[in-house]
């Protein structure tokens, strides 16, 4: 009959407090968000044009809703008539990074 070898037993470890594991996962988030928010600042001129882009940038992507900024209501109303072509563009251009652009909102604010 073979001896059965007892396997070494392992340290028990402490529960991970709630606070590092929500930091530790903010951290993550954040580094995504960022990179997300570079790809986008990256791929503004592309999708609108280096016209566009001098007076305007993206400010947020969230659930599918791109905000961008605008520096006058000229610029605003100009874009207004722009916007499925801005969206059909950044939609495209997007993809291909996986990020998905549903609606795109345009807003006045500080572009520079």
């Amino acid at each position: 009959m073979a001896m059965k070898r007892n396997a070494p037993k392992r340290p028990k470890t402490q529960p991970r407090k709630i606070h590092h594991m929500v930091g530790s996962l903010l951290v993550k988030w954040e580094g995504h968000a960022k990179k997300r928010e570079v790809l986008l600042g990256a791929a503004w001129r592309a999708i609108a044009g280096e016209r566009i882009a001098q007076h305007s940038r993206p400010d947020l992507l969230q659930r599918g809703r791109l905000v961008v900024l605008v520096e006058s209501s000229v610029w605003m109303n100009e874009l207004t008539f722009l916007k499925e072509k801005i969206k059909i563009k950044a939609k495209n251009h997007l993809s291909q990074y996986g990020i998905d652009v549903e609606e795109v909102v345009f807003r006045l604010g500080q572009t520079r």
